[in-house]
């Protein structure tokens, strides 16, 4: 596809020429398929489920969809019901009451309902009564914990969770970092890579410190540097890996559909319901929440959640030993 120069938002004529163009594919002959399965529905738009549908389904073919209205990141629409917006020949949403994910005693199951039930009933349907199963994840560690952090610190955040991680024996690669904020998320990265006390290997799924300031320094024009760091973003999400076995960090934009036994999320004053919630349910089994002092969360969180502040104190100084 070919963006024509000069406009001033490309991202609206790809949308009406290309994602959102129903008759994109008119002239291409498409493989079909029996089943089609498409998960996050929240995340698409009617316009894209109707291209998959005319295209790529065989005609006596199944396509099911599976949404969580309260990870509605992108704020699409919903329906009376209050759930995900599906088009016309799906029929009703069918619940699905059963979670394999959580034990019962999980602190981010009590945690997710919890917050669903005080930021987002009225927007969503509250899924608090649903029946959860016994998982067959590792051991939970018992690690939920809740502590505040500012932007002037993001080296002692990234003290606070090597700290934790080495504290409570939990591998790398069982840890996601969490945040809307790449901007957050690089400088915590280099701090965990760089600090001599760590040096700890991680994997991003964004552009790193150091390709921020290789693309800066190559004193290219606005346009290009904007090319240049999208190529480098598109790539590092194509090389994201769960299994690396080292630290992960990402958005939960970029994290959603993927799942870490234990989660530090760092969730800041502009971030959303629809996106705290996504970030909190991203852990399978432990969840530390980092929030900035004031939070309209905080209270919520600060029931549910242990304070590391000790924690804090005393891991940073076993580290100093």
């Amino acid at each position: 596809m070919k963006v024509p120069e000069g406009l001033v938002d490309p991202s609206a004529y790809l949308e009406e020429h290309y994602y959102s163009n129903e008759a994109v594919l008119d002239n291409y002959a498409a493989d079909r398929y029996k089943t089609i399965l498409i998960d996050e529905a929240q995340d698409s738009k009617p316009e894209w489920q109707r291209i998959i549908r005319k295209h790529f389904l065989a005609e006596d073919g199944e396509m099911v969809l599976f949404a969580d209205e309260k990870q509605n990141i992108y704020e699409r629409g919903v329906d009376e019901e209050k759930r995900a917006s599906i088009i016309l020949g799906f029929g009703r949403w069918q619940r699905l009451s059963k979670s394999f994910r959580y034990k019962q005693d999980s602190p981010v199951l009590q945690l997710s309902v919890a917050f669903q039930q005080q930021f987002l009933s009225d927007k969503y349907t509250f899924d608090g009564d649903e029946s959860y199963q016994q998982t067959a994840f590792l051991p939970v560690i018992g690690l939920s914990a809740v502590v505040t952090w500012s932007a002037d610190r993001l080296l002692d955040v990234a003290e606070l969770i090597v700290a934790i991680a080495k504290r409570e024996g939990i591998h790398p690669n069982d840890i996601t970092i969490v945040s809307s904020k790449e901007d957050v998320l690089r400088e915590i990265d280099f701090a965990i890579r760089k600090w001599p006390r760590h040096q700890e290997r991680t994997i991003t799924s964004f552009a790193s410190k150091e390709d921020i300031e290789r693309v800066y320094g190559k004193r290219l024009g606005r346009a290009e540097e904007k090319k240049e760091l999208r190529k480098l973003s598109a790539s590092r999400k194509q090389g994201f890996n769960l299994n690396s076995g080292v630290t992960k960090l990402s958005t939960p934009h970029s994290f959603k559909g993927f799942e870490s036994p234990t989660v530090f999320m760092i969730a800041s004053d502009l971030d959303g319901p629809e996106l705290v919630y996504t970030g909190l349910t991203r852990a399978k089994e432990n969840i530390v929440v980092l929030l900035p002092s004031g939070n309209r969360y905080f209270d919520l969180f600060a029931r549910h959640l242990e304070s590391v502040s000790s924690l804090m104190q005393h891991s940073t100084a076993d580290l100093a030993e």
